[in-house]
């Protein structure tokens, strides 16, 4: 692999960790402010509750129709869990 590929995939690699983890802040952020638990989360998008451990442990990241329907959850758009990623 050349160096500028290997490269371009460490800051495509980082950049992926950003996503999640500034992701997973904003996602504890609404639930802490809502007071909402995971399990009132799991059950309003329909996922069990040890999917939304795996999300907040950052194991796994939502589909995109899962991000919908949290966003849908908490009467926001999506852009708003996403908010301020742009910047990282």
């Amino acid at each position: 692999m050349k160096k500028h590929d290997e490269e371009s995939m460490k800051r495509r690699e980082q950049r992926h960790k950003e996503v999640r983890e500034g992701f997973i802040k904003n996602l504890n952020a609404l639930m802490y402010e809502r007071n909402y638990s995971c399990q009132q989360l799991s059950i309003n998008i329909g996922k069990n509750i040890s999917y939304i451990n795996r999300i907040l442990n950052n194991k796994i990241m939502p589909s995109i129709e899962v991000l919908a329907d949290i966003a849908d959850v908490f009467g926001i758009e999506e852009s708003e869990l996403l908010k301020n990623l742009h910047d990282l």
